[in-house]
């Protein structure tokens, strides 16, 4: 009965989504329309989806990639290849000369939080 009442939460929250994006793309349609037939002189920047639905913005924490792999006992070319990254990129981040971004911060947030996991899902 748990799985169907979270099942049923997903696909709500899927269906709210898909909802979002079509009044996203009907409201700049609108505009596209208005400026082919002359009645506004400009076609102005659709509306930014939060006009429409729910955003959700996430502070992800710095992670010390250095600390992190020392504590993994892991060299700079073992870190590398487990996770995926060039070791150039790597070596920039432990010197400062870089910082991770996007994706790639928050899998280092992840793995920094729970390395175990990472590694049991990446040797799946």
């Amino acid at each position: 009965m748990a799985k169907s009442r979270k099942s049923n939460e997903v696909f709500e929250s899927i269906l709210e989504g898909i909802e979002d994006a079509t009044n996203y793309m009907k409201a700049y349609n609108k505009q596209k329309e208005r400026k082919r037939t002359g009645k506004r002189k400009y076609l102005k920047a659709p509306p930014r989806p939060s006009q429409f639905g729910k955003t959700h913005r996430i502070k992800v924490e710095d992670t010390d990639v250095k600390a992190l792999r020392e504590r993994l006992k892991l060299s700079q070319s073992e870190f590398a290849n487990i996770f995926c990254i060039s070791i150039d990129t790597l070596q920039n981040w432990e010197q400062g000369r870089r910082s991770p971004r996007g994706p790639a911060k928050v899998l280092l947030n992840v793995i920094n939080k729970d390395p175990k996991s990472v590694l049991k899902a990446l040797a799946s």
